[in-house]
């Protein structure tokens, strides 16, 4: 392996400082060695690697330590065939995989907890890492980079894959200190992620997780339950999407997520405490796989602007929803999807919850501000109490009949016209598809409008 700076046991200020460039070099730990690190950066010591592979290391490919700077470009970091320290036969360890995988929050039945002794892609603590287009693959068991104290990444295009286990973990609890400066991570410029866990936070650090420039990310944020330390605090898991990144999974360990020119593909019920949206930020609740699994984000506030994708299965009265605890404000849209065909009632479905008196208002972002399920418009509605729900549309009134004229000479008989096209019952407005039919008329329209009221009273 490659070692750049003083041995660890001594102290940062008494590492002397060394700067090392290469260019299309390939660095390789063999198992033999025994090396934590097929490369390893300490203390004031600076690493540009241009290009080429890096593979191996008992513990990780790269790991900064103590004030390094590292800037790799165009590398590549994979382990090998080296086996990762703390691996065991079959490939698993204590609290790590089991069948039933896990949930957003942390750990769950069945589930998987940090990766604590497998192999680090990228280990940093305390220094700062740049990576551009470079590609850092972890195995099964592994993170592709674990941040510890004081530790800055950025990730500019490339690709981060940890298929089986975290793209980033925060580091183990060997690694706390009470007064640990803050962690940052960003992923910019088309930057590509993919795990089981996007982010698992380990460390009661304040996170700064920052998704900009079209970068896409996939994999839930995770936190295991945080130990409580005399005289410390938690600090908070920060989350920022901008300038047309995505990121695809679910949470229970947001404190705030902001969402500017961005989205966020829900896929799970997730918790948040503050969420802003700004400039077209959207919440796209996934389409659901099967109907019943629909999803609930539930916020303590609420802010700016914002568009809400959400699904309904009008046949049973089920719906994605949008739950407000504490405060909302600001002025949101909500798409509406339909997967069903008609509503099992005529009762309302509830799409957003807010607290009695909140400022937030919502509007149908569908064509005309409605959104047609089975033969009908529906429309948002607010009840008065903080909910919003969709609400059968009412027809546009009919116009006034025109005056009828004076008295006329008796005519003779004419032909009776053609029965008028069946007619929907009155006051309610027929969707796209059912006007259609109403201007082509016929008995196809009819045996449409009696199926979709009896199929309604049928389900009451």
């Amino acid at each position: 392996g490659l070692h750049i700076g003083a041995l660890q046991s001594l102290q940062p200020e008494d590492l002397p400082p060394s700067r090392v460039v290469l260019r299309d070099t390939n660095v390789t730990a063999v198992p033999a060695s025994g090396a934590p690190a097929a490369v390893s950066v300490l203390g004031a010591s600076e690493l540009t690697l241009d290009g080429g592979h890096i593979t191996g290391g008992r513990a990780a490919g790269v790991a900064a330590m103590q004030g390094a700077v590292v800037h790799l470009q165009r590398a590549t970091i994979r382990r090998g065939d080296a086996p990762a320290g703390g691996a065991v036969p079959g490939g698993a360890v204590p609290g790590g995989f089991g069948p039933g995988g896990f949930g957003p929050g942390g750990f769950g039945p069945g589930g998987f907890g940090p990766v604590l002794d497998g192999w680090y892609g990228v280990d940093v603590s305390g220094s700062s890492v740049e990576l551009a287009q470079s590609i850092v693959e972890a195995p099964e068991l592994g993170a592709a980079i674990r941040v510890g104290r004081g530790a800055r990444v950025t990730v500019s295009g490339g690709s981060l894959s940890a298929p089986h286990g975290n793209v980033i973990e925060t580091g183990g609890a060997r690694r706390f200190a009470p007064q640990a400066a803050p962690l940052s991570i960003t992923l910019q410029a088309g930057a590509h992620a993919q795990g089981k866990a996007l982010l698992y936070r380990v460390l009661p650090e304040p996170v700064k997780l920052t998704l900009t420039g079209g970068a896409d990310a996939q994999g839930d944020i995770v936190a295991t339950e945080l130990p409580s330390i005399p005289g410390t605090s938690i600090g908070p898991l920060d989350v920022a999407l901008a300038s047309q990144a995505r990121w695809t999974g679910a949470t229970r360990a947001v404190d705030s997520l902001s969402i500017d020119n961005a989205t966020w593909v829900m896929t799970d019920n997730s918790n948040v405490g503050a969420l802003r949206l700004a400039s077209d930020g959207s919440v796209d609740f996934q389409q659901p796989a099967e109907a019943g699994r629909f999803k609930v984000l539930t916020v303590n506030t609420l802010a700016g602007s914002g568009l809400f994708r959400m699904n309904v299965f009008a046949d049973l009265g089920l719906s994605d929803k949008l739950v407000v605890m504490q405060d909302a404000s600001g002025q949101h849209r909500l798409w509406v999807r339909n997967s069903g065909s008609e509503p099992a009632s005529a009762n309302t479905l509830l799409l957003v919850q807010t607290p009695l008196g909140s400022a937030a208002t919502f509007t149908l972002a569908n064509k005309d501000g409605k959104v047609d399920i089975g033969t009908y418009r529906y429309r948002l509605a607010a009840n008065g109490n903080g909910q919003w729900s969709l609400v059968g549309a009412k027809a546009p009134p009919a116009p006034k009949p025109a005056p009828q004229p004076g008295p006329q000479p008796p005519q003779p008989p004419q032909p009776q016209p053609e029965a008028p096209a069946p007619q929907p019952p009155a006051g309610r407005e027929l969707s796209a598809a059912a006007n259609a039919a109403v201007n082509t008329g016929g008995v196809g329209l009819a045996s449409t409008l009696w199926y979709a009221e009896s199929n309604a009273l049928s389900k009451r």
